[in-house]
């Protein structure tokens, strides 16, 4: 196995609803290059993260020089990616991530534990925004073109082009056929970083509230209006909390945090109407971990729409009001931290 870490001058691209978001997170970029698309059969050729940090880029590259390395390569790779709270990725949810998951399965590491958040830039770009009607595919490459950073890319070979290159280099080691493959990596990440600021074209409140979004330790993966309750599921991604909270006394909501799956679920009871449904914040209540209870300050909501005389608004006329709604999941959550 073959780490290789360089620094760079450099600062993350970005705008303001990324910063809305994920500011006060350590975030990375994050690719993979492998034998193929099967996580059963092919293998991990090398996995990349690109990070930033006070005016510096730092790559790191973990290699496999050959096959029978892809274990150390896996465990080593996981390791440095748990450093950071949030992962961008290309896709990354059903390849990347899902293809680490499955070779960390063949070959018996662990891949659960305390894992960033995967902010998936491909999903939200094609399920939250307009691109797909103006540009022939979302691949990362037309996306780029899209933005005119084609000039940009140093490296000139595909994916496919790095699966025989990494071939070729496990016969005959030469160092040439190896700066390739890792210039490929390289600019895969690197270009990505350079997406971000697209978002502004994504309708990302709406995105967040379907694709989740970190909060301290944890992270949301679905918010959900249900007949009688507003839903929101999530993981524990440094925490392993055990804790249950029924809606009695002070308290309104039903709360579950499981310590041996890391996930919880908070259901607020709703109201509704024939053009409302409302979460009623007045006399809200939240307990934290160690049962003391804190007061939800609707203040906090107050310069966001959709919040009337204590009242949340969740969804009027079928449209939810995703800022504001995220905003109270955030709010929330914080104050249940503390």
């Amino acid at each position: 196995m073959r780490i290789i870490e360089k620094e760079y001058s450099g600062v993350l691209p970005t705008c303001t609803f990324f910063d809305k978001y994920f500011t006060g997170f350590s975030v990375a970029i994050l690719d993979i290059e492998t034998t193929g698309l099967n996580p059963k059969t092919d293998k991990l050729i090398l996995g990349g993260l690109l990070s930033f940090s006070n005016g510096i880029q730092c790559l790191q590259q973990f290699f496999s020089e050959s096959p029978k390395e892809e274990k150390d390569v896996l465990s080593s790779y996981l390791s440095a990616i748990r450093k950071y709270d949030v992962v961008v990725t290309y896709n990354g949810k059903n390849f990347d991530m899902a293809f680490l998951k499955e070779r960390c399965h063949q070959l018996g590491v662990d891949y659960d534990a305390n894992l960033p958040h995967n902010f998936d830039l491909y999903i939200a770009l094609r399920g939250y925004s307009q691109l797909s009607k103006v540009l022939p595919n979302l691949k990362q490459k037309t996306v780029e073109n899209y933005l005119g950073l084609w000039s940009k890319r140093k490296d000139e070979i595909s994916g496919k082009e790095s699966i025989d290159l990494y071939y070729s280099y496990c016969a005959t080691r030469h160092e040439n056929i190896l700066e390739k493959i890792l210039l490929h990596n390289h600019d895969d990440l690197l270009q990505l970083s350079k997406l971000i600021p697209i978002l502004s074209k994504v309708d990302m409140h709406k995105a967040m509230y379907n694709m989740g979004f970190p909060v301290g330790p944890l992270s949301t993966s679905s918010l959900k209006i249900e007949k009688t309750a507003f839903r929101v599921l999530g993981n524990q991604r440094k925490l392993s909390k055990n804790y249950l909270a029924y809606p009695e006394g002070n308290n309104k909501y039903y709360c579950c945090f499981d310590g041996n799956s890391n996930e919880f679920e908070i259901a607020f009871p709703i109201i509704r109407n024939n053009r409302f449904v409302l979460i009623d914040l007045k006399g809200l209540w939240v307990s934290s971990f160690d049962g003391t209870y804190t007061e939800f300050d609707v203040k906090k909501l107050s310069n966001y729409p959709g919040v009337e005389e204590d009242f949340l608004i969740l969804e009027k006329d079928g449209s939810i009001n995703y800022l504001t709604v995220n905003i109270f999941i955030d709010e929330f959550l914080k104050i249940l931290l503390r």
